[in-house]
């Protein structure tokens, strides 16, 4: 069992993560969620004030004295098997500071404000035996504070909750804020939440149901933009409801999400599912998105805990991918590609350096685009900048060409801001393929593979009229090495993926990961390698390359192909510009929204792009664990991980364990500000990786523990030289300012850049994350320790941490990055 002290209390409309996680095993009507006009609104809502944003009714009488009593306590004990069933429950019991309430209160309303800084209510409806609140939690527990509203009041020194309890039996529980609201809203001061936002939703609670809910989702509240044109997204449906019946053995019930696209949400969802297990959608009576969740055992394993989010995944990544796709078109989406590099044998890379300044003068006259010069640069740390032209041959799988492909390259200073990046003069490739300057390519002979002992790689030429191949160029390199010389690359070497330009100046937008910029290559002796070169880029360079290279591992890329056909310096004509519009307004909406939809029908991976730290900065303070184990042992880490020390910047002289909180602001895929606490974990002979412990948000977002985060208090920001950052929800307080003018630039390892490449959750479900690089080429900011006041420190770790962090880190720039979201869970 995970210990109390980091369980997350926070998920009131867990409920919604119990319907959809369950729900993907049947069609069994168990419970219908739609509105139902004739239900009975709860007695107790009464006192909820009108500013509440959701609210989940509990019938303990009932299900304490049914045949669902012992799951039910062990809930509230936090002995679920699974967290998002537990989390309401917990979060009431939390909010009753552990008292028995089978023996406290009959019935409860967990209210959440549309304000997060209002905090939560609990109202609840105490058995006939409670006459004072000394009854439920003992004489010395409580202490008296100022009245409100002639109603006495009293709290709790450890939350700071207050409590009072009504003269007709309701107990009300909340922050200060919440407890003058529902006071104003019994007197009749203020309206109640049948006059807010949600009020028409209220309908939909059903009073028949022992666990129900109403939740307004950030579309009731404010505009959203969908993904694309907003068809098949569920990024504006208004509201969430459901309702939850409990058995001795499992438990069923229904969802329903109101939103004003629901017929063609459904018959999108419903015609991609087909065939495979998962749950058909319906249009309800009311209009709402509706889905049963089948009869669903309490305790199951990790692993169907894990496999049980698929149609949560399904339902928001993949249908707001399958929108995104949707509204792909030059001027608009961009479109975006997995794009996966080599496997038996690795990506080589054969790096001839130019003869002399002539030959570069002569092709960057003979051979580039208008404009473009050669640049030099470092392909390995230990190279000095020289002018190269390389020869990169692997195997690839994606939706831009598959099989053995080979691309000779030489790198050019950006147009745009004269960083070295590759420049593909010539590309052939073994199956058909596109690119911007032949559009089309027919598949030529080209091959990439192991061949007793030797990676052999061919190209040759095809004579169009008589179809007889020959040699164009070929290269043998032993393999496996004995022994391995490794190195690791440049950075430089690296960022030059960033933007991939062609012979036309067209170029393609890359985003990667560790796979590419924190492995060693093979250097290969030039004894090793055999060439025979009969390329027309032969007389540029020398005839033995200055070093080759073979990748140990394979490459993970995200590629927006034919990103800048608007710029001023494409050299090509008015009507070849309109071709290539005109192309990839057919060709890649195409390729993208098939992808897009097989990944909701479970056949490859979602993908979607987002910039981060756009409006705010990226911050992360690094608090070293000083008990590594202690926290170990209540962590209960997935996946048979363990903590892992970490060297964060490049100054560092030793690594450490650290809780990690990142700070940052996204817009695109995901939106909104986000506080992730975080450890960095890795599994036996791994690579690290961040486990995030908790996520606060200031706004709902889906999530994979719990399915629906809900808004905490999360602002942070910077004004000239310092920075602000306050957090706060049920069980985490931090208040920060960070004095900036005395920060310094520091270039963070590549470990730990890596580490944000695969982020995991603690029931098991992890995402994949690209980015561009600059995240690992551009210096940090770094303020001290003594340069940070921390005002608040309070969290469910504090004992097994420092009090202060030991480095504050913080980029100001934007980031481009993309995501696999959840990509180890499929239907």
């Amino acid at each position: 069992m995970r210990g109390a002290s980091t369980r997350i209390l926070r998920g009131v409309v867990a409920s919604l993560a119990i319907a959809l996680f369950a729900a993907c095993g049947g069609d069994d009507d168990d419970g219908g969620s739609g509105r139902d006009p004739n239900v009975e609104t709860p007695p107790l809502i009464t006192v909820v004030p009108q500013a509440t944003r959701g609210v989940l009714a509990v019938d303990f009488a009932g299900l304490l004295s049914g045949p669902a009593a012992t799951e039910i306590a062990k809930l509230l004990d936090g002995n679920g098997a699974d967290e998002a069933l537990g989390s309401p429950f917990e979060t009431i019991q939390r909010y009753m500071l552990d008292a028995d309430i089978a023996t406290s209160i009959e019935s409860a309303i967990l209210a959440d404000p549309v304000d997060p800084t209002d905090g939560k209510l609990l109202v609840a409806k105490v058995v006939d035996r409670v006459l004072a609140l000394d009854d439920i939690f003992g004489s010395s527990r409580l202490d008296r504070v100022e009245g409100i509203r002639g109603q006495e009041i009293y709290a709790d020194p450890d939350s700071g909750r207050m409590f009072t309890l009504l003269r007709d039996g309701r107990l009300l529980i909340g922050r200060e804020a919440g407890m003058r609201a529902a006071l104003a809203t019994l007197d009749g001061n203020d309206p109640g939440v049948q006059a807010g936002a949600i009020g028409p939703d209220l309908t939909s609670l059903d009073t028949t149901a022992p666990f129900s809910f109403v939740y307004g989702l950030p579309a009731l509240y404010r505009e959203i933009d969908p993904p694309g044109p907003g068809a098949v997204s569920l990024r504006r449906a208004e509201a969430v409801s459901g309702a939850i019946w409990f058995d001795a053995e499992t438990f069923a019930g229904g969802v329903a999400l109101h939103s004003d696209n629901a017929e063609t949400f459904v018959e999108r969802f419903n015609r991609l599912v087909a065939g495979i297990d998962t749950p058909a959608l319906r249009v309800g009576d009311t209009g709402a998105i509706e889905v049963d969740i089948p009869a669903t055992a309490y305790d199951r394993t990790p692993e169907e805990i894990v496999a049980s989010r698929a149609l949560l995944k399904q339902l928001t990544h993949g249908m707001d991918a399958v929108d995104y796709t949707d509204g792909v078109i030059h001027g608009g989406n961009v479109p975006w590609l997995n794009f996966d590099v080599g496997g038996d044998p690795n990506s080589i890379f054969i790096n001839f350096e130019f003869i002399d300044q002539t030959a570069i003068a002569r092709f960057e006259a003979d051979e580039l685009p208008a404009g473009f010069k050669l640049a030099p640069i470092r392909i390995f740390e230990s190279d000095e900048p020289t002018y190269f032209l390389v020869l990169n041959v692997y195997n690839s799988s994606g939706g831009l060409v598959e099989g053995a492909r080979a691309e000779w390259s030489v790198f050019v200073e950006d147009p745009e801001g004269g960083h070295p990046r590759f420049l593909v003069v010539q590309a052939a490739a073994a199956s058909i393929s596109a690119d911007s300057v032949n559009l089309l390519t027919d598949p030529e002979p080209v091959s990439h593979e192991l061949d007793d002992g030797r990676i052999v790689s061919y190209v040759g030429v095809e004579d169009p009229d008589t179809d007889e191949v020959s040699h164009y160029f070929t290269s043998s390199i032993v393999w496996p090495q004995q022994p391995e010389d490794r190195e690791g690359f440049a950075r430089e070497f690296v960022a030059a993926n960033d933007y991939i330009y062609w012979g036309n100046g067209v170029s393609d937008r890359t985003l990667y990961n560790a796979s590419v910029h924190n492995r060693d290559g093979v250097r290969i002796p030039d004894s090793d390698i055999e060439i025979a070169d009969d390329s027309r880029w032969a007389r540029y360079v020398a005839a033995r390359p200055k070093h080759t290279y073979v990748y140990l591992n394979p490459l993970d890329i995200v590629i927006s192909p034919w990103w800048n056909l608007d710029a001023d310096y494409l050299d090509v004509n008015d009507d070849f510009r309109g071709e290539l519009i005109a192309f990839k307004n057919n060709f890649y909406p195409f390729t993208v929204r098939g992808m897009a939809e097989a990944a909701v029908a479970g056949d490859g991976d979602v993908l979607a792009a987002f910039t981060a730290g756009a409006s705010a900065p990226t911050a992360h303070f690094n608090f070293r664990i000083v008990d590594p184990q202690g926290l170990a042992n209540i962590l209960d880490l997935p996946n048979d991980s363990e903590l892992a020390k970490v060297r964060i910047l490049e100054g560092d002289v030793d690594e450490d364990y650290y809780l990690s909180l990142r700070v940052y602001q996204l817009t695109g895929a995901l939106d909104g500000l986000r506080a992730e606490w975080g450890v960095y974990t890795a599994e036996a002979g791994g690579r690290p990786r961040v486990t995030v412990l908790d996520v606060l948000t200031d706004d709902a977002v889906v999530d994979p523990v719990r399915a629906l985060l809900l808004p905490d208090v999360v602002e942070h920001g910077s004004s000239e030289d310092r920075m602000m950052t306050t957090l706060v929800s049920d069980d985490i307080a931090f208040q920060v300012e960070v004095d900036l003018a005395s920060s310094e630039s520091a270039l963070p390892t590549l470990d730990w850049v890596e580490t944000a490449d695969q982020v995991c959750r603690l029931n098991g479900v992890c995402s994949k994350f690209f980015y561009d690089g600059m995240t690992m080429e551009t210096p940090v900011l770094a303020a001290s320790s003594s340069a940070v006041d921390i005002s608040r420190l309070s969290t469910p770790w504090d004992e097994f941490i420092a009090s202060e962090p030991t480095s504050v880190l913080l980029r100001s720039d934007a980031q481009a990055s993309a995501w696999n979201p959840w990509v180890n869970v499929s239907p």
